[in-house]
């Protein structure tokens, strides 16, 4: 594949980038420790506090929000060391962002796409405005945690795939038990991983038969996650909606804000706007198009920022809620399909850039400068919404 700048893939690039994403996360994000508690950030803390001296509180109908075992032992730890400090459970969420969004970056280069196109990608998800709540709120750490263990559940199958050794295929299994028990959205990374072996050539026999393993433990995982949150607002509100044509609405919506507001957000971010459902539909057809032309690792990250969106589609209370309320949309909902809408967003700009202009100075210079300015608009936007709480 055609680069741009041309960069070595050597560890002193890796640390550089590496270094340079830590400095954007700390100016961006270091601020947030400055919050207060919001939501159901109480809640979480309530339950790791009783847990401290009852354990088996967390196996009981009496919690307070939905049970996600990875989640509440890293409350729990952290409760003991901490206790109720605001601030250092706000340095978490930011850390975590930080190592989900490395994480990416290996997956990119596991996944065999070059250096700059590996990183750009993971500069636009670390700045990617479209999901501030799943960083900006502490009852959120679910989802940066089960980001990083898909990630690791995609690195382990692609190599199984590339390997044979069914040791890696275990280890992923593992990874895909770990993201499930952080959040029960990351099922839909079987639907991925299934589409990747199908797309490897992998025989359907083999397929079918990891469809069903797969199948088997995510849907019981859900389901025993389900039982053990029985009496909690997120089960009560989990699968509200089953209705296709709203599950379809959803689906536009939220994939059509997702690459929408990437950069920047609008006053109004709650209600549904028009340019969701524009850009929603658009993204949807090109990425089935995508998908049907198989092109390599572009409908690779279109299927994942397609399925990890699903899971969302049928919490019927709260859609309506983002949309009534603007203090925050479905923001948090984006956050695991943001790892592949921001590749199919750094594809689609390098590929203007490339295709566009014959000059190769003139190309660097415009794509270090799309890249300066996106770059300074999203940390300007996550300022911007720095102190916006919920109304």
């Amino acid at each position: 594949m055609y680069t741009i700048f041309e960069l070595p893939a050597t560890p002193r690039s890796y640390l550089v980038f590496a270094g340079l994403c830590f400095l954007l996360a700390l100016l961006t994000f270091g601020s947030l420790r400055e919050h207060q508690f919001e939501m159901d950030d109480n809640d979480y803390l309530h339950d790791a506090e009783i847990a401290l001296k009852v354990p088996s509180h967390l196996l009981s109908a009496d919690r307070y929000v939905a049970c996600r075992p990875v989640v509440d032992l890293i409350f729990i730890m952290t409760h003991a060391v901490w206790g109720s400090n605001p601030a250092n459970y706000h340095l978490l969420m930011a850390a975590l962002h930080f190592v989900s969004s490395m994480v990416l970056f290996w997956t990119f280069r596991v996944w065999q796409i070059d250096f700059e196109l590996s990183a750009f990608a993971t500069l636009l998800f670390l700045m990617h405005v479209g999901h501030f709540r799943a960083v900006h709120w502490i009852s959120c750490l679910a989802y940066p945690v089960a980001l990083i263990f898909s990630l690791l559940v995609l690195i382990h199958y692609r190599r199984f795939l590339e390997t044979g050794d069914y040791r890696c295929f275990v280890i992923a299994i593992v990874f895909l038990n770990l993201a499930i028990l952080s959040h029960a959205s990351s099922s839909a990374v079987v639907l991925c991983i299934l589409y990747f072996a199908y797309r490897k050539g992998t025989p359907v026999r083999e397929i079918i038969l990891q469809a069903l393993l797969l199948g088997f433990i995510a849907v019981g995982l859900v389901w025993l996650l389900s039982l053990l949150s029985v009496n909690t607002p997120q089960a009560e509100h989990g699968l509200d909606q089953t209705d296709f044509l709203s599950i379809l609405y959803s689906w536009y919506w939220f994939t059509g804000r997702l690459y929408a507001f990437a950069f920047w957000l609008p006053r109004n971010i709650g209600g549904v706007q028009i340019s969701d459902m524009v850009i929603g539909a658009l993204v949807i057809v090109m990425g089935i198009w995508s998908i049907w032309r198989h092109r390599g690792a572009v409908s690779d990250w279109v299927v994942w920022s397609l399925a990890l969106m699903l899971p969302f589609t049928t919490d019927h209370h709260s859609i309506s809620h983002a949309q009534e309320h603007w203090v925050f949309g479905p923001s948090r909902y984006l956050y695991l399909a943001s790892a592949g809408s921001s590749f199919v967003l750094a594809w689609l700009i390098r590929q203007v850039v490339l295709n566009g202009i014959t000059s190769l100075k003139i190309k660097k210079w415009l794509f270090a400068s799309f890249t300066t300015v996106i770059l300074i608009l999203c940390s300007g936007h996550w300022r911007k919404y720095d102190h916006l709480v919920f109304v």
